[in-house]
């Protein structure tokens, strides 16, 4: 399916890289420094599921607010 996407910065974050099964992935750690510019993407329930299980217990999602006033999901460091 296609989603819609918004860009936006999310403050207070840095990337860093994380192991995960011996590969190396991005994830956003925090640092009330730095930002991150990327891109929102619109997703329903079902689909937040299955990210959830995507990303692994080395990730957790938390719910925070985007430069715009946007609320967010934002996976981080486990």
């Amino acid at each position: 399916r296609s989603s819609s996407k918004q860009r936006d910065t999310l403050a207070g974050y840095t990337k860093s890289n994380i192991i995960v099964n011996g590969n190396q992935y991005l994830v956003a750690d925090p640092d009330p420094t730095s930002f991150i510019d990327g891109l929102v993407l619109s997703v329903n329930q079902a689909e937040l599921i299955k990210l959830d299980e995507y990303e692994t217990r080395a990730y957790r999602r938390v719910m925070t607010k985007l430069q715009s006033g946007v609320e967010a999901w934002v996976y981080t460091r486990a």
